[in-house]
């Protein structure tokens, strides 16, 4: 569980949760991406069944929070519920890539992205 945190100054994402990992809770920190010159997103999910709840974030280079599927089947099954905060990038609050069974929640309220909330439509839990 990574909680509680005030993340910036980082130059590449101020989270990156890797393959391999497995259920874990990234919640109520708060992210800058001011600094950011090797990434474009507060947060890269690359691990499987996390939940992504009550985080804020300012300034992201494109977009807000990401998911990778680099390895064969990671990547998924990820929740992202209850964030805010404001990219002011050209890309996306919630930038799925592929979706496969991640799932954007409506509660999501994080604005300023240039091509809109998320790629996939967002679901009521």
């Amino acid at each position: 569980m990574l909680a509680e945190n005030t993340i910036s100054n980082t130059t590449a994402e101020n989270v990156d949760i890797k393959e391999g990992t497995v259920g874990g809770v990234i919640e109520g920190n708060h992210f800058d991406g001011t600094g950011m010159t090797s990434a474009t997103a507060w947060v890269n999910v690359k691990g499987n069944a996390w939940t992504i709840a009550g985080n804020d974030g300012v300034r992201a280079p494109q977009d807000g929070f990401q998911t990778h599927n680099i390895l064969q089947q990671w990547g998924d099954n990820n929740i992202f519920e209850n964030n805010t905060g404001s990219v002011g990038g050209s890309g996306y609050a919630f930038a799925l890539r592929p979706a496969m069974h991640n799932q954007v929640a409506c509660s999501n309220t994080v604005a300023g992205a240039g091509s809109g909330l998320s790629n996939i439509p967002c679901t009521n839990p």
